[in-house]
């Protein structure tokens, strides 16, 4: 691995995980799991308090102006790092432009008034069996995100790698 890349690969912000030296990097011993996220934005400062009231997360200044490190979990589950930042390109068509994040929430009919209390559209609400419930929404700034309250026992897969 080029030197550079090992150190920015040593120095990650990825809130809560234990990478395993370069071994982390082979293919063959590599989950590819999603470690980050990053919500692009028009208004950095209305997308923060939407998803500090919806989903309670914590948002640190970090880098440039207009970008916050994302703080999802708690100190025993840190869950999956993420940034938010200013969008560099004007959001021009509605269409999805990137992945499609899904959020486990516990309640999701008291997530969907909070959805819709702070300025968010619902775009679907529908049940996956087996799975759990979902909601489909945009945010404040045009981005579409998914909410699920899993069945316990999709959860349980989930953690198996199932």
């Amino acid at each position: 691995m080029p030197k550079a890349c090992k150190v920015l690969f040593e120095s990650s912000i990825l809130n809560g995980m234990k990478l395993i030296g370069e071994a982390s990097m082979n293919a063959h011993t590599h989950a590819n799991n999603v470690l980050h996220f990053a919500i692009h934005a028009e208004d950095v400062e209305r997308a923060r308090a939407f998803y500090e009231q919806v989903f309670d997360w914590r948002f640190e200044a970090w880098g440039p102006p207009d970008f916050y490190r994302i703080l999802t979990g708690s100190p025993e589950n840190p869950g999956i790092a993420g940034a938010l930042q200013k969008r560099h390109v004007e959001l021009v068509n509605k269409g999805t432009t990137g992945f499609t994040c899904t959020v486990s929430v516990l309640d999701i009919e008291h997530t969907s008034a909070l959805v819709e209390k702070h300025g968010g559209l619902i775009s679907f609400s529908g049940e996956i069996p087996t799975v759990g419930r979902l909601i489909s929404f945009e945010d404040t700034e045009g981005n579409i995100l998914g909410a699920m309250q899993y069945e316990a026992e999709a959860l349980q897969q989930i953690a198996q790698g199932v």
